[in-house]
């Protein structure tokens, strides 16, 4: 059954490299380049500020990122539906199944983990958190609770009531103690034991897997692969789902007029679907969190236009999204009315980009490179919709 996994591994991981192709295309490998480079002077500018840090509080702050870090990466099981009848005989047999799923699960998250600790010691060395073998036997400790924590997901497949607050008061439990122990050999013995303790455990398990629980998780983790897979190319698999979102019915209302109709279905499409509003979500995080670790008004004007300009490309398709619906078809609208809804779709996203950025570069910049900031953006948006826009709506009309 442990190969059997493999096979199946190889079948997915072939599966996932043909999208792959359109995430990592040459745009986005740009994006990658200048945000890497701008990361990279921002933590160096960062680094040379730090003058004077008492070593617990930058204990806590890795303490903390480590713990965040132990959050990514689930256990890869790779089961589907036919699995509930095809795999029933071999029930007894599956251990072996999800042991090479733990060790091939683990593979990303260790690379994660040791590249998020080396950039950290830097920091931790100005700090003085840490001796030089001290954070060697933390860094240990936090990638075998990595494994603990599959090991963990593993045993739940046959134990559902096997609470996940175990789990946590676990990882939180042995991170806690690293704040205060001096020796940090102690805290990689105390994982290590707990290791050991978890692997015993589940290779001991004698009781029948539950493969309808393993189906909804993987089930789970898949869609949660594919709409992210989804913004950057069309993915088959995906299933789209709508959320009320009462949050956003003020900004979803409209004053209800026949020409009005796209205007109210493409701001609903948007704040109540997950494939635009995520998408518009997503780009505002990393933007806004780009411009407030930036004291460069020109990297800031830079970044809030090429993420305004990604946010409106993005936003193109949104115009042939309800062609499919029958309705939209008998709608008494013109043409030209649903142009103008989109337009104004695409003002409305440019101005909510325009607000927030405007308001999150007002901690790290001048009132006047806000508004010079602010007036490069409308050049943007106005640059785009010359360019992009208006031959866009005449080539699709034109078919």
């Amino acid at each position: 059954m442990g190969i059997f996994y493999i096979k199946r591994y190889q079948k997915y991981f072939h599966n996932l490299s043909k999208y792959l192709k359109y995430v990592f295309n040459d745009h986005l490998m740009i994006i990658l380049f200048f945000l890497l480079g701008g990361g990279m002077l921002v933590y160096a500018n960062f680094l040379k500020q730090i003058t004077s840090i008492e070593p617990f509080i930058s204990k806590v702050i890795i303490v903390l990122i480590s713990f965040i870090c132990l959050l990514f990466g689930n256990l890869k099981t790779l089961f589907v539906e036919a699995d509930i009848i095809f795999l029933l005989p071999k029930e007894y047999k599956l251990k072996s199944y999800l042991q090479n799923a733990i060790f091939i699960s683990y593979i990303f998250p260790l690379i994660f983990l040791c590249l998020i600790l080396f950039i950290a010691w830097p920091f931790v060395k100005i700090a003085n958190s840490f001796t030089v073998s001290d954070y060697v036997f933390f860094s240990l400790a936090v990638i075998l609770l990595k494994y603990f924590d599959l090991l963990f997901q593993a045993v739940k497949c046959y134990f559902q009531t096997f609470n996940l607050i175990f789990k946590y008061l676990a990882i939180i439990g042995i991170l806690t103690l690293s704040l205060f122990f001096s020796k940090m050999i102690i805290i990689l013995l105390l994982v290590i034991v707990l290791v050991i303790f978890m692997q015993i455990y589940f290779i001991k398990q004698n009781n029948l897997l539950n493969i309808t629980y393993c189906i909804e998780k993987e089930t789970k983790r898949m869609q949660q692969v594919y709409k992210w897979l989804n913004l950057f190319t069309d993915v088959p698999g995906v299933k789209v789902s709508v959320k009320r979102r009462k949050y956003f019915d003020r900004l979803v209302k409209t004053k209800w007029q026949t020409q009005n109709a796209f205007y109210l279905l493409y701001k609903s499409q948007i704040f109540r679907g997950q494939t635009y509003g995520n998408l518009i979500i997503r780009l505002a995080i990393i933007s806004n969190l780009i411009l407030l670790l930036s004291t460069n008004y020109i990297l800031s004007i830079f970044i809030a236009s090429l993420f305004l300009f990604l946010t409106l490309l993005q936003l193109l398709p949104l115009y042939k999204e309800l062609d499919y619906v029958v309705f939209s078809r008998t709608y008494p609208i013109l043409t030209i009315d649903k142009e103008k809804s989109f337009k104004q779709i695409i003002m409305f996203t440019s101005i909510l980009m325009m607000i927030l950025n405007a308001l999150t570069s007002l901690i790290s910049l001048k009132f006047g490179e806000v508004c010079i900031l602010v007036l490069v953006m409308c050049f943007v948006y106005i640059t785009f919709f010359v360019i992009y826009v208006r031959p866009y709506l005449k080539k699709v009309n034109f078919r």
